[in-house]
C-alpha cells in the first residue's frame, strides 16, 4: 500500500474511534512548575518546558521513519502534566501486532527521554471509544486509562490493562515475526502481582531486530548491557537522593523506594527486593 493510501487506511481506523489509548502524568509536577516559575533564573520555566516538547517530539521522530513517516499514526494531546496519546486498534488486520508495537515503543521512547532529565512518569493504557479533534477529546478509553494511572500504577511506571495484555498474548502467537522483529517482548515486564507495564530502562538491550543487528556489528551484547548501566547507575543516583528528600512523605516515598529496586533489578536481577519478569 502507498503512502497515500496508508494515510487514508489509518484516518479511517481513527475514524471508527476504537483506539489505544494512553494516559501519561508527570510526578510533582506541581512542585517543578513552582520552583521553576520562582527561580532567579527565568530561562528555568523555558528549560522544563523544552525538556518535555523534546521529550515527546524525540520519541515520535524515531518511529515516524521509514515506512511510516508523515503516517500520523499516533495522535497526542500535552495539557498540564498530562499527556494523551492514541492509535487506532487495527483490530484483527494484518498490522494489528506491528501498530501495537510501535505505540509501546513510542511510549519507551518518550518516558526514556523525560528520565534523563530527571522528570518520572506514570500512566496506563487502555483501549476504547475515543473522539478527538483540536478542541476536545471524549473517550471511553482515556477514562479507563485514567482510572489506570490513578488506582492501579502505584509507581513510576506505565501499565497495560488485561485486555491489552491478552490481546499482546494472542498476537504473540499470530504474528509472533513482527513482535520480535520490534524487539517488543524485551519492554514489558510483569510484577509479582501480575501487572505488566512497560520498562523504559535498558534502551540499547531493547532495540529493534535490525537496529541490534547494526549496532552488534560494532559492539558486544556485554558492552551494550554496560551502556545501559552506567545510565541505571546514573538514575540511581537521583533516585537515592529523592529517597532522602521525601523520607519523611509517606505518599511520595513508596514511589522512588520502589523505583530503586525497579533499577537495581535491571543492572542485576538478584540484587532487587522485589521478583519482576519479562511478559
Amino acid at each position: 500500500m502507498h503512502s497515500e493510501g496508508l494515510k487514508q487506511h489509518i484516518a479511517n481506523e481513527f475514524a471508527k474511534k476504537d483506539c489505544i489509548v494512553a494516559f501519561l502524568d508527570i510526578l510533582g509536577f506541581k512542585e517543578l512548575v513552582q520552583n521553576s516559575v520562582h527561580s532567579k533564573d527565568p530561562t528555568d520555566t523555558e528549560i522544563i518546558i523544552g525538556n518535555i516538547q523534546s521529550a515527546l517530539k524525540d520519541a515520535l521522530k524515531n518511529i515516524e521513519t521509514g515506512e511510516n513517516k508523515d503516517l500520523n499514526l499516533i495522535k497526542y494531546k500535552v495539557f498540564s502534566d498530562c499527556t494523551c496519546l492514541s492509535t487506532p486498534t487495527f483490530h484483527g488486520k494484518d498490522n494489528e501486532a506491528s501498530n501495537l508495537c510501535t505505540f509501546i515503543t513510542m511510549i519507551k521512547g518518550y518516558t526514556f527521554n523525560l528520565i534523563r532529565k530527571n522528570i518520572y512518569l506514570r500512566g496506563g493504557i487502555s483501549a476504547g471509544y475515543h473522539y478527538e479533534d483540536n478542541y476536545m477529546i471524549f473517550s471511553d478509553g482515556l477514562i479507563k486509562a485514567h482510572h489506570l494511572e490513578k488506582k492501579e500504577a502505584l509507581y513510576p511506571r506505565t501499565i497495560l490493562d488485561e485486555d491489552l495484555v491478552q490481546r499482546f498474548k494472542r498476537l504473540w502467537v499470530d504474528q509472533k515475526d513482527i513482535i520480535l522483529d520490534f524487539n517488543v517482548q524485551t519492554r514489558l515486564i510483569t510484577d509479582e502481582k501480575g501487572i505488566t507495564f512497560i520498562n523504559p530502562f535498558n534502551l540499547m538491550q531493547s532495540m529493534d531486530k535490525q537496529t541490534l543487528k547494526d549496532i552488534n556489528a560494532q559492539h558486544s551484547k556485554k558492552k551494550l548491557k554496560k551502556i545501559d548501566n552506567k545510565f541505571n547507575r546514573e538514575r540511581l543516583e537521583d533516585i537515592e537522593g529523592k529517597i532522602i528528600k521525601y523520607k519523611d512523605n509517606k505518599c511520595v516515598l513508596p514511589k522512588y523506594e520502589w523505583l530503586k529496586e525497579f533499577i537495581n533489578w535491571n543492572i542485576k536481577p538478584k540484587s532487587s527486593k522485589y521478583k519482576f519478569e519479562y511478559l
